[in-house]
C-alpha cells in the first residue's frame, strides 16, 4: 500500500509540519485540510495592518519555520527580558549571550501567508472543509470524513497517517473520544498593539511585570510598537474592551510603569524561587550596569481594537492514537505567561518530521 499523509489545520504549527514534510518527503503525497483561507495579502509596513495575534519564538523555532519556507517577514527583535513583581523590590534580567537575540515576536498571519505561499507541489491543499467523522477501521487504520463548507459535499479518505493539527478544541480529538486534562484559569487575557514613545529603534527589551491579577507583557514590535498581553480577571478584560483604547494605554501606562515594590506581601517571583530551592531574590544582586532596572517606553496610543481569549491548560492523555498523531495545541496548551505555546508545537514538528523520515526509510511506513 503506498504511503499518504493528511495534515488538518492551517495555522503554524500544520503549516510548518506540512511544508517541512513535503520538502523533506517530496515522493509522498501530503494532504493539507483547511476549514477556511483567511490569510489577507500583507500589505507592507502600515501600522495600521499590524496583527494583533504575535507569538514570541526562540531563533531555533524561527530557523524552524525559515527551513519550512517562512520569508524574511517583518518581525520584532528582543536581546533582554525583564520580569518584576508588584510586591517585591527585586528583579531579574536575561541577556542574550554577547548581544545575540532571546527571541522573536512575529506575527501570525505573515506566518502562515509566508509558509502556504512557499508550499511545495506534492501537496494538495483543500480549502473550506471540515472534519465530519473519523473512525478507526483497523489497528492501525482510520477513515476521516470531510464536507465542503461551500458545496455540502462529503469526502472519505483513508491516508496512512493523520496529522492532527486544530488547535486547543480539537475536533479530531474530541471525535476518537481521547482524555484531557483541562484547567480553566477563570480569566481572561486582553491583547492589544500599542505605540510607545520608544521610536528610536533600541526597543530592544521584553517586560513582564507580575501585578495581583496576574502578569502583564510587553513584547517589542518595531517602530516603537509593543504587542501587549494582560492577564487579567473577566470583568477587568470586559471593561478594558468597552472603554476602548485611550482608557486602555492609561491603564496600561499606570501599571507596567512602576518599578520593583515592597508592600509586606509574598511575592510570586519569591514562591517560584522557593520552590525551586534558589537564591533568595532579596539577596540577589545583578552584577552590572547593564543589568539595572530599565523603565518601560510610555505607552502612548492603542494602534489595534482590544481583543480578549480564555485562558486555560490542558494535556491530552495520549499523543498518538492508532495512526493518528495530536501536534502542537491539539496535543498541549499552556498558559501564555512565558510564550511558549508555540515553541512547544514547533518542538513537536521537529520531532515527528524526524521520527516519520526515518520510519520511512526502514520501511516502517
Amino acid at each position: 500500500m503506498s504511503t499518504s499523509i493528511l495534515v488538518v489545520g492551517t495555522g503554524p504549527v500544520g503549516l510548518t509540519l506540512t511544508s517541512l514534510l513535503s520538502r523533506t518527503l517530496p515522493t509522498i503525497p501530503i494532504t493539507l485540510l483547511s476549514p477556511t483561507y483567511p490569510l489577507p495579502t500583507w500589505k507592507g509596513g502600515d501600522k495600521e495592518d499590524v496583527d494583533v495575534r504575535t507569538y514570541a519564538v526562540t531563533p531555533g523555532n524561527l530557523d524552524v519555520m525559515k527551513a519550512a519556507g517562512m520569508d524574511d517577514v517583518r518581525k520584532g527583535v528582543y536581546t533582554n527580558m525583564q520580569v518584576w513583581d508588584r510586591r517585591n523590590p527585586s528583579y531579574v534580567k536575561f541577556n542574550g549571550d554577547k548581544g545575540e537575540p532571546l527571541g522573536y515576536v512575529v506575527e501570525d498571519k505573515l506566518i502562515c501567508r509566508s509558509i502556504m505561499d512557499n508550499m511545495n507541489g506534492n501537496v494538495e491543499i483543500i480549502h473550506d472543509s471540515v472534519v465530519q467523522s473519523i473512525t478507526h477501521t483497523s489497528n492501525t487504520s482510520s477513515s476521516l470524513t470531510y464536507k465542503n463548507l461551500k458545496t455540502s459535499s462529503t469526502t472519505t479518505v483513508n491516508p496512512t497517517l493523520i496529522l492532527s493539527c486544530d488547535g486547543g478544541q480539537s475536533p479530531i480529538r474530541r471525535m476518537l473520544n481521547i482524555p484531557t486534562f483541562t484547567y480553566t484559569y477563570g480569566q481572561l487575557a486582553a491583547c492589544a498593539t500599542v505605540q510607545t514613545t520608544d521610536a528610536s529603534g533600541a526597543h530592544d527589551t521584553a517586560y513582564q511585570r507580575f501585578l495581583d491579577t496576574g502578569p502583564v507583557a510587553m513584547l517589542p514590535l518595531w517602530d516603537g510598537m509593543y504587542n501587549i498581553v494582560w492577564t487579567n480577571t473577566t470583568e477587568n478584560v470586559k471593561r478594558m474592551k468597552e472603554l476602548g483604547g485611550e482608557e486602555f494605554v492609561k491603564s496600561l501606562h499606570s501599571n507596567i510603569m512602576k518599578g520593583p515594590e515592597s508592600v509586606g506581601s509574598p511575592s510570586v517571583i519569591q514562591s517560584i524561587v522557593d520552590g525551586l530551592g534558589l537564591v533568595n531574590m532579596n539577596e540577589f544582586h545583578l552584577p552590572s550596569s547593564s543589568s539595572r532596572f530599565t523603565v518601560p517606553p510610555p505607552p502612548t496610543a492603542c494602534l489595534s481594537p482590544v481583543l480578549s481569549f480564555p485562558l486555560s491548560t490542558h494535556k491530552a492523555s495520549r499523543y498518538v492514537d492508532n495512526n493518528v498523531v495530536l501536534v502542537g495545541d491539539a496535543a498541549h496548551g499552556v498558559h501564555p505567561m512565558a510564550g511558549q505555546g508555540l515553541n512547544l508545537g514547533l518542538g513537536d514538528v521537529r520531532e515527528l518530521v524526524e521520527r516519520i523520515g526515518e520510519s520511512l526509510e526502514v520501511g516502517e511506513g
